[in-house]
């Protein structure tokens, strides 16, 4: 069974269409309009128009699988911003702060850990590092 990829071109005025034989084929308003077997030209430019819709579904399916948002909140970023470019130097400071934090803690007795001041101070201390 032959099956076809379709996509529109100039909010629908053009559709091409490629079957799996590499057959191309242009419609004009969704009625045929030209054969285009044997112009590999256009063959060549339908099938990378492919790829690159097929590449950016795929992109778009791992950009879905999470919230950039709910990260630029969770890190306390100034929301209405573009937050992607932000999202990593912010990940890389808190992982300078937790390094800095362990390093600060090394050699001290940590069985205050469950001691409810305790982790008060190092709540205090976190929001603190966050801060600066």
């Amino acid at each position: 069974m032959k099956k076809e990829i379709c996509f529109d071109l100039q909010d629908g005025k053009y559709t091409v269409c490629v079957d799996d034989y590499g057959c191309v084929s242009a419609l004009r308003y969704k009625e045929p309009w030209r054969d285009c077997v044997g112009d590999n030209l256009i063959r060549a430019l339908a099938e990378r128009v492919i790829e690159l819709q097929q590449w950016k579904d795929d992109a778009m399916k791992v950009q879905s699988s999470w919230d950039a948002q709910e990260v630029g909140t969770l890190l306390n970023m100034q929301l209405g911003s573009s937050i992607l470019p932000q999202i990593e130097p912010a990940i890389r400071k808190l992982i300078k702060q937790r390094d800095e934090l362990l390093q600060a803690i090394e050699g001290y007795d940590t069985t205050a850990v469950n001691d409810p001041k305790w982790q008060h101070r190092v709540n205090d201390a976190v929001d603190n590092c966050i801060k600066a």
